[in-house]
């Protein structure tokens, strides 16, 4: 079953609330299984921003029309420097000029934005640009999370090798209050995900203030011995 974005949100929102996934397929008319792969933030489609370079306005009006709606881009930068460190195969213009297209076409899209990507002394700017991309275009639904280097992977090698330095955890929240400052479009920010050691959830520009009142306090009152804690007992996203 295909669910608007609106009807993504109202779930999301109840079950962070607290509401059980029962009560809100009864409430909300849909059915109890699609509302359980919702409330994880599942069950959407995810795509290349390099996918859309092939398609027109009117190929994407109708695959929309076919019901292929609600994509997720795994942007994760909108930073030429850190798209290219991360062989991404595309610039930030590129995001602009394809997503542009999906816009045209009515199509609901969301994108990941990964912050800490930038590594350590570089999440001011890296928030700034990639906010700066987004504020170009009209994604429904931003999604954040919080870089997680894993045992056996490329980017730990490269720590290893004294290549990249990973930010602070509390670096990463001062990142997501950057970037969440300078977004200035209607959308949703979900950044809930176990990735995430300060959750938000809210829209903006109606909440923005409410989710920089609570990354702030929530630097201050955590620190980063503990956060950094609880980042280091994670075992996979």
């Amino acid at each position: 079953m295909v669910i608007t974005m609106k009807d993504y949100g109202e779930i999301r929102k109840r079950y962070l609330a607290g509401e059980s996934q029962r009560h809100i397929a009864k409430t909300l008319g849909i059915s109890r299984n699609t509302v359980a792969k919702y409330c994880e933030g599942a069950a959407v489609p995810y795509g290349r921003v390099d996918s859309v370079k092939n398609k027109s306005v009117e190929q994407l009006r109708s695959l929309k029309e076919m019901g292929y709606d609600m994509i997720v881009f795994g942007i994760e930068s909108g930073d030429d420097a850190v798209l290219d460190k991360m062989n991404k195969g595309y610039h930030a213009s590129d995001i602009v000029e394809q997503l542009s297209k999906m816009d045209e076409a009515g199509m609901h899209y969301s994108v990941i934005f990964l912050y800490g990507l930038g590594g350590h002394d570089y999440g001011m700017g890296h928030a700034v640009k990639t906010a700066e991309v987004l504020n170009h275009l009209s994604p429904v639904r931003v999604l954040a999370s919080g870089l997680s280097i894993f045992p056996d992977t490329p980017l730990m090698e490269e720590v290893r090798r004294g290549e990249f330095v990973e930010a602070t955890e509390t670096e990463k929240i001062q990142e997501l209050y950057t970037f969440v400052k300078t977004l200035d479009i209607h959308t949703l920010l979900d950044a809930t995900n176990v990735s995430n050691m300060m959750p938000v959830y809210g829209h903006l520009p109606e909440d923005k203030e409410k989710i920089l009142s609570m990354l702030k306090q929530g630097a201050d009152e955590q620190g980063e011995e503990r956060l950094r804690m609880r980042r280091d007992s994670m075992r996979s996203l």
